[in-house]
């Protein structure tokens, strides 16, 4: 009996890891592959065709449409080399190719989005059978009968931590058709190292699937306090039942940060079972509570690299590890860094490093590559700053360049 259990499971967890494979080569070859590239670019073509086509002759001053007439219809001149037209051209190029990469780099961050979620199933799947394997073998069925109980089921808080005495001055994250969210008890544990104390928190949230499907809940966390921190929270829901899971935050450093003042989430989603989007809010939103501690200040180092418009960046080189890139962002916006160029001695190098950096709030960026930077001179980097707030204040940087510390 025991081999027959654990033979199912071992066949169980190689399916699980061969649907997860094939799932994610049929997300990068339906968003990523040639025929999305090419709809993309199809696309931002019929744009640029559709966009002004009339210009005027310079011989005859008869406007006319280019894409009706190869030469002009009325005195049969050429407009080949009608400075109007080119100038057009070179303006629909450049909007074009704009179009293009934007498709392209918004594909990109959803193919990333979908493999998350499913590498996160999956991890849970492999979980879910290594757990009934042991719970086979050792007649252990507790864990079954109470997943027909329709009251909460709540994370085990480790004993090692506290209740913390504040809480959220607004705790609910939504309330719609679909979902009930809302935070519950915060609760921490402090640690000292030889660089500073940490403390680390874990953050009750309580879910209502209200719908008659099982729901995939995804909640992202994009800061604590002035700290840009990405927390990725992912729960499956069944229908109809109530559940209270934690939010486990990274380290949070320093005096200043032993609580929490302000959490900031820029998306929330929910899917059904056939991934099915129910509902998605990508506003970023700030939760404060009511912590007395004193407020985070934003400092800027004095070694500042770059600055645009409230943007300040600074960075640093560890030969046996990583280049860092800080970020400060003083502005009201939020934004959504990403990478745009790499280049290492002259090398232009694959790197599909991310920050969400909300308004007022420091991130750090860090590069790791397959070789370490031990032997390198010289590093240049140009990030894209999308803000989720203004298309027009978007920009990309000029090439930061990066000196290895010697």
């Amino acid at each position: 009996m025991f081999f027959v259990i654990a033979f199912i499971a071992f066949i169980a967890a190689v399916v699980l890891l061969v649907v997860y494979s094939v799932q994610m080569k049929k997300t990068q070859n339906r968003y990523l592959g040639k025929d999305a590239v090419s709809k993309i670019a199809g696309d931002a073509a019929e744009n640029a065709r559709n966009r002004e086509t009339f210009i005027t002759c310079d011989y005859c001053g008869t406007k006319f449409d280019t894409r009706e007439h190869d030469i002009c219809p009325h005195c049969g001149g050429a407009y080949d080399n009608d400075s109007e037209w080119l100038n057009r051209n070179a303006v629909n190029r450049k909007k074009m190719e704009a179009e293009i990469e934007s498709g392209i780099n918004s594909n990109k961050r959803l193919v990333k989005k979908l493999n998350a979620n499913r590498a996160y199933k999956v991890h849970r799947l492999l979980a879910f059978v290594i757990t009934c394997f042991v719970l086979c073998v050792a007649f252990v069925v507790i864990a079954l009968v109470s997943m027909n109980s329709k009251k909460y089921k709540s994370d085990k808080i480790p004993d090692y931590y506290q209740l913390a005495d504040y809480t959220f001055t607004d705790p609910l994250i939504c309330d719609n058709e679909y979902l009930h969210a809302e935070f519950g008890n915060i609760y921490f544990e402090t640690s000292d190292y030889t660089d500073g104390p940490s403390t680390r928190y874990m953050i009750e949230v309580r879910l209502t699937n209200k719908t008659n499907k099982t729901e995939s809940i995804d909640i992202d966390i994009c800061s604590f306090n002035t700290e840009a921190s990405a927390n990725y929270f992912a729960e499956d829901v069944a229908a109809g039942k109530e559940v209270v899971r934690c939010i486990n935050s990274y380290s949070l450093k320093g005096e200043d940060l032993k609580e929490i003042k302000e959490m900031v989430i820029y998306e929330i989603s929910a899917y059904d079972d056939d991934y099915h989007l129910l509902f998605e809010n990508n506003d970023f939103t700030a939760f404060k509570t009511t912590s007395t501690a004193a407020e985070s200040e934003l400092t800027i180092p004095d070694d500042i690299l770059y600055e645009n418009n409230g943007i300040f960046i600074s960075g640093s080189v560890d030969p046996e590890s990583y280049a860092s890139l800080e970020i400060f962002n003083t502005t009201d916006m939020n934004f959504s860094v990403d990478v745009q160029s790499f280049i290492v001695d002259n090398e232009s190098e694959s790197c599909y490093e991310s920050l969400i950096i909300p308004a007022y709030c420091h991130g750090t960026m860090d590069i790791y590559r397959t070789e370490k930077y031990t032997d390198v001179q010289e590093i240049m980097v140009s990030l894209f700053f999308e803000c989720e707030n203004a298309a027009s204040a978007s920009f990309t940087t000029d090439y930061i360049t990066l000196n290895p510390e010697s």
